[in-house]
Order: structure tokens, then sequence, then C-alpha cells
């Protein structure tokens, strides 16, 4: 499926994928600082899922120092006083591994070459963190001089009233994670590689916009990714602000994850699974009162499409 640009970006959406992606845009924008949840709930096997992270990665684009560049540093500083010299760094795109050695009282990170014949040490400021990337994680930012992928593509996608920030899209941001399906990653990312958007002449499938670490490799990542079939992140974060689950059973997986407590959690599910998966999942909805109240999405925008139905709570 591919929606190509018009004189007007929206005019080639469907109404469907338009709605997601404002769900997510718009859910962004009305934190309450209590934990909310939401279910939706299509007709079919989708990328829904896919499609409401994108509008929430959109809206973090639109929003002064959504990155990782702070939190990198304080993970070094963290790294520096447990001693952790298993975890291993680059600078750049050179193969020589470094892990952090201590820290000073003015706020330095001394980083030692990780090879038992060199002594070789370097110091890491706030400044500098974003040149040094965790070993088999994605880059902190954009290479100096390396373009950015899909730029005109947000751009284009930033519609209700926002723009997106410059410095953002050079840098990985870790505020937001994708819970895939519980039938496993390559699941998830074939449903999503069947849409496909393209502005001007350039094309990209809904994977690529995501920036899944796993999915556009050696590349920054805009998302982090729950794998539900292991029960791994693909990074040590901090808990993001807003988790997307693909599917009933990713849901139920992410809705108790410890590292999700106090993150929001929004489910898109396929109404045609098994009858037992759903009764599942409504008893656990049923349990909901106790700890949730129902709740109305603010500037929610036209009515859903036909076949999609949503419903969401909030932590009383």
């Amino acid at each position: 499926m591919q929606f190509a640009e018009a004189e007007d970006p929206w005019r080639a959406i469907p109404n469907w994928v338009e709605s997601l992606l404002q769900l997510g845009f718009l859910w962004q924008r009305q934190s309450t600082h209590r934990r909310r949840l939401a279910l939706v709930s299509l007709p079919c096997p989708s990328a829904g899922a896919g499609v409401v992270a994108l509008g929430a990665l959109i809206r973090r684009l639109c929003i002064a120092g959504t990155n990782d560049v702070e939190a990198h540093f304080r993970r070094l500083e963290r790294l520096s006083v447990v001693g952790d010299t298993n975890t291993l760094l680059r600078r750049g795109r050179k193969r020589t591994k470094f892990f952090v050695e201590r820290r000073e009282a003015l706020g330095l990170v001394w980083v030692r070459e990780a090879s038992s014949t060199s002594n070789l040490r370097v110091t890491v400021s706030p400044k500098t963190a974003h040149e040094w990337w965790f070993d088999g994680e994605a880059p902190v930012a954009v290479d100096v001089g390396e373009p950015v992928r899909f730029a005109r593509m947000y751009e284009s996608m930033a519609n209700w009233g926002q723009t997106i920030v410059p410095t953002n899209l050079t840098h990985s941001d870790s505020g937001l994670c994708l819970a895939g399906s519980a039938a496993g990653e390559a699941d998830t990312r074939t449903r999503f590689a069947g849409l496909r958007f393209q502005v001007e002449e350039n094309p990209a499938d809904l994977p690529q916009l995501l920036t899944i670490q796993s999915w556009t490799p050696k590349s920054i990542s805009r998302m982090s990714y729950y794998n539900c079939r292991t029960g791994e992140l693909d990074r040590t974060t901090g808990s993001p602000t807003m988790v997307v689950a693909d599917g009933d059973g990713a849901f139920l997986r992410t809705m108790h994850k410890k590292e999700f407590h106090d993150s929001d959690v929004i489910g898109v599910i396929d109404r045609t699974v098994d009858r037992e998966r759903l009764e599942l999942l409504g008893q656990a909805i049923s349990q909901f009162g106790q700890w949730y109240a129902p709740m109305a999405l603010q500037d929610s925008g036209p009515a859903w499409p036909a076949g999609i139905a949503v419903r969401t709570w909030e932590r009383r």
C-alpha cells in the first residue's frame, strides 16, 4: 500500500491511517501526569500500531530537547559508579572499544580502551558524549556531514499546527517504545512493511520511518523496541513516556512490565483473533476499574472511520 503526495499531502492518505497518526500525535500533546491506557480495535490484521507510533514519533520531533543526549551522559556516569567494565563503547565508526573507568568531580567521565595491551584513556564530557555510543546500540547522533533521512517525510506529516525542531532530526530518542507482536518481531515488521509513503521522489515504508534499531542498523533510532517473545528491550534506557503495543498479546505483556509501570500504553488489536484471546483481554479490561477510570480524548478530531473503535482510561 503506497500513499503519494498530492498538492495536499493528506489527500492521498486513507482516513484510517490519518486517524491513527492523529491519535499518536495528539496523545503525546495531552499529558495529564497520570498514566493513561488505550485500546484501538481494528477489523483485520494491520500496521495500525506502527501508524500510531509514527504519529507519536512526529509529535516528539516537534518538542525541543526530546532526544537521548542528556540521558546518554547520565548513563555513562552511572556506569562509572557501579564499575561496569562489560558494557563497551565505540567512538564514531571506529572499531576500537572502550569501557567506563571512573568519574571526576568536575563532571568528566574517563573511558579506557578495552585491550590488555593498551593504557589509552580519554575523557568524555556532556558536550562530547554524543560522539560515543554503546556497542550494539544505535548511535546518539548523526555523524557530521551525514544526511538526515526522511526529514521531508516527517515535515510533511507534522500537521495539526506543529513544526519539527531540526536538531531532533539528528539525534536518537528513547522516549517512545514499540512493543512488537507476541508472534515475533518478523511478524510485526512484515505487516508494517506493507505500508509505504511517498513525498516528492522519496518513498519510505513504515519500518524505515519508525527507525527501530534492528530494522535500520547503524543509524540513529527514534524509538526503542520491546520484543514480547524474548522479554527484552533493544537498549537500556529510562522509562518511555509511551508504549505502543502491536496486538492483544503485546498489550497484556506490557501492562505490568516494571520498565513501563508509569508509561502510557496504547494497544492496537485485531478483532478477528481467536475468541479465547479476546476473552483473556476482556478479563483484563474488567479489572481496570480498580485502578483506572474511563476518560474522553480531548481534541480527538473527526469521528473514527467505520470499523475502528477506541476505548481510553486514566489512572485514578
